[in-house]
């Protein structure tokens, strides 16, 4: 529509989601009402969306961290097939880490933990251990706890389908079991953290 104005008329145009963006980093809109107008746009099936994890967050505690209707279809759109993986899967992580923050209750971390896994490995079926993989490893909170939490679940996911053996096999080859190395969020964190203690110490 907007495009067939501007043809039309010979006018000008513009996308709304980067003018009320601007507007809420600017604080002339509340990030509530960015969500209820991200909401809307998914509601009236928007082409192109962009969330980002803030929004998801805001969106969850409206939800009453229930992981059901629109919040879960929130991130379903952020992990869909035609997104970009290493840039939502971030966005997803930083989602994670603001959960994590937000309610100490394991059972609400583990749910929203399951449908972000969903999200991005249900269009992706052949990547499932890439995408646990991706995602561990930008995750920075309770990254462990992830990684012990997104073994089970692929093995609940897996479970009586014909590469069930397979896939736990090379989840276990991927260290999703037990890992035995930092992952980079965690290594980066504790590097720094290392070097700006050093800086402190007298020779």
């Amino acid at each position: 529509m907007r495009q067939w104005a501007s043809a039309a008329l010979e006018v000008g145009s513009s996308w709304l989601q980067p003018v009320l963006l601007l507007a809420k980093d600017r604080g002339f809109v509340s990030i509530e009402d960015y969500t209820k107008f991200i909401v809307d746009c998914l509601n009236r099936d928007f082409t192109y969306v962009s969330m980002d994890s803030q929004t998801l967050l805001t969106q969850a505690k409206a939800d009453g961290f229930s992981g059901q209707s629109t919040a879960k279809r929130m991130l379903e759109v952020v992990g869909g097939k035609n997104a970009d993986l290493e840039t939502n899967i971030g966005v997803a992580a930083l989602f994670l880490d603001l959960v994590f923050r937000e309610t100490k209750q394991e059972h609400l971390r583990n749910r929203y933990a399951s449908l972000v896994l969903e999200a991005f490995c249900a269009p992706r079926r052949g990547k499932t251990i890439e995408v646990i993989k991706l995602l561990t490893a930008q995750v920075s909170i309770r990254v462990f706890n992830l990684i012990e939490h997104a073994f089970w679940w692929l093995v609940g996911r897996e479970l009586g389908t014909p590469n069930f053996d397979q896939q736990v096999e090379e989840a276990k080859k991927s260290q999703l079991q037990r890992p035995v190395s930092l992952p980079h969020a965690i290594r980066f964190r504790v590097t720094e953290k290392i070097r700006l203690l050093g800086s402190c110490i007298p020779n």
